[in-house]
């Protein structure tokens, strides 16, 4: 099991790699092919479907949980009885979720429910509209079912399959998808089409490897009520958390919107985009430990064995994270210039705003399986419903006053440009350093809100929690880990000293540059923070590399 959890830790990480690489490479290419307007009715049809996933009800989780909890306490009939009860109840979602869909796709018409979707869309479009969320609504619908076999895999802790066929699909679907575009119909029914057939795909082989390698088999009959309540009363709270996460993402742009205009939300949009990234870098780690927490919690593991487990976990996301938060600190100036233009260079400043406070609560990432694990996760989920309302607060007075500070200066700017007409080269300067505080400084406010109810909430209250409630041992976590930030802060200090002597001017040289750093880095590292065990994991992967 062990070695599942490596092999899909480093999967999960070439994973998101490859993502990352294909969002920054691929979407461009694509929307190239399509176009503005059938990638506008590709991302609308998106953002409708995203609703309909709510009624997941945050029982995928839950499925996750109490299938591991029975693994652990071997109860086979238990876990196919648990199965044949989330079939069922996930074929009745899939169901309303097809009935909804159908209904919206047939109501976009002006004058029907849903023709305030298509309100400023021709008929064409609209046609088009139809047919993408038909195509998502039968996607979502297979996917509620069949997504029982997924959640056994990993309850199993069978992680490398699943994300061997998820690297498989994420590089191969851009290629087949642009084949298709660039000899074929240019139309985002094509692209929708593709996803569809390779989601069902990937949940098909779920179901042939969970029946074939495991032998896992779903039972219909009836469920122990006791337990049908737990999970209700589990489910709910992660639902709680499912929809905070998602006014959480649309909250500052929407603040933006309001306050300030479209460029200052266009702006913050590549600051939310890069940030999405590295959330997604930093989270994935702790998810893998979720079925292994489960054990331990039906074990009667003791407060010490899961405190080690937390710091020993906490320190290997943190030197992954820090090395990601540290580059960008250095070297993401420079990599926004050369990616979107210096138009967005205001996105870099929210982008380090958003990172550096996550640096404690996104190593912290076990802690929230081990609050899943212990039913403990009800707390978390009203507290940052709380958070996520204390950053509206906070964010939109700062939005609105740093956005008329950005304003006050871009007056100041003009003047200035006008005043050193003769210079054209400084002119040009204070003219675009006018244009980016004036649409970035909206996002700033934002950004400083956001991260002042992270440090308050995720970072100080939380850590209360865990010390008090969970009773973790939290001051042996900061003895562990502060040492490993101050190193940080010192390769990050040394790192822009060298960037302010090597100018950039294209790709090549940048990445030359975050080679050099990586290395540097990865040693520095090894030899001063390491441990035993870290260094173990160092030497494994390289022994497997050597042996291939």
């Amino acid at each position: 099991m062990k070695s599942e959890i490596k092999s899909g830790i480093v999967l999960s990480y070439v994973f998101m790699a490859i993502s990352m690489v294909m969002g920054l490479v691929y979407t461009p290419v694509m929307l190239d092919l399509i176009g503005q307007s059938e990638y506008g009715l590709y991302t609308l049809a998106t953002s409708v479907i995203g609703y309909l996933t709510f009624l997941n009800l945050g029982l995928e989780s839950a499925l996750i949980k109490y299938s591991a909890r029975y693994i652990a306490q071997g109860d086979v009939d238990g876990e196919r009885r648990l199965g044949g009860s989330f079939l069922k109840l996930y074929s009745m979602l899939g169901a309303v979720a097809l009935v909804i869909g159908v209904f919206v796709a047939f109501t976009l018409e002006p004058g029907m429910p849903f023709g305030f979707l298509a309100g400023k869309l021709t008929a064409s479009e609209t046609e088009t509209l139809k047919i993408l969320i038909l195509l998502m609504t039968v996607n979502l619908a297979l996917s509620f079912p069949l997504g029982v076999y997924g959640a056994a895999i990993t309850a199993h802790e069978k992680f490398t399959f699943r994300k061997v066929i998820s690297v498989i699909r994420e590089l191969s679907m851009p290629v087949v998808v642009l084949l298709v575009l660039f000899f074929g119909a240019k139309t985002s029914i094509a692209l929708v089409l593709i996803h569809v057939i390779f989601n069902v795909a990937v949940l098909l082989s779920d179901y042939v490897y969970a029946r074939k390698k495991l032998g896992y088999k779903v039972k219909f009959g009836k469920m122990d009520k006791k337990v049908l309540r737990e999970i209700a009363n589990y489910s709910v709270f992660i639902f709680i958390g499912m929809v905070v996460d998602r006014i959480s993402d649309a909250t500052n742009s929407m603040v933006l919107g309001a306050v300030s205009g479209t460029v200052a939300v266009a702006v913050y949009g590549i600051a939310v985009q890069l940030n999405h990234y590295y959330l997604n870098f930093s989270s994935s780690i702790g998810s893998f430990f979720f079925p292994r927490i489960v054990s331990m919690s039906v074990k009667e593991a003791s407060d010490k064995e899961l405190s080690d487990l937390f710091i020993k976990v906490g320190r290997v996301q943190l030197f992954v994270i820090s090395l990601i938060c540290s580059g960008f600190i250095v070297f993401g100036h420079d990599f926004i210039r050369l990616w979107v233009g210096e138009e967005y260079m205001m996105a870099y400043y929210m982008i380090v705003i958003l990172m550096v406070p996550t640096l404690i609560s996104r190593s912290q990432s076990l802690g929230t399986q081990i609050l899943l694990a212990k039913d403990k996760h009800k707390f978390r989920a009203i507290f940052y419903l709380v958070v996520v309302l204390a950053d509206i607060a906070i964010s939109i007075p700062l939005a609105m006053w740093f956005g008329q500070v950005g304003a006050g200066g871009a007056g100041v700017g003009a003047s200035m440009s006008a005043a050193l007409a003769g210079s054209a080269e400084v002119g040009d300067a204070v003219q675009k350093a006018a244009f980016l505080v004036n649409n970035g400084g909206a996002g700033l406010g934002a950004a400083i809100g956001t991260a002042a109810a992270t440090i308050i909430g995720p970072v100080i209250v939380m850590n209360i929690y865990y010390k008090k409630v969970m009773h973790l041992d939290i001051g042996a976590y900061f003895k562990s880990t502060v040492p490993i930030l101050l190193e940080v802060a010192v390769l990050t200090a040394l790192g822009m000293v060298m960037n302010t002597f090597w100018r950039v001017d294209g790709w090549l040289i940048l990445g030359a540059q975050v080679l050099i750093y990586l290395v540097v880095f990865l040693v520095t590292m090894y030899f001063i923070s390491f441990n035993k065990y870290e260094k173990s994991l160092v030497g494994g992967v390289l022994g497997k590399l050597k042996r291939r």
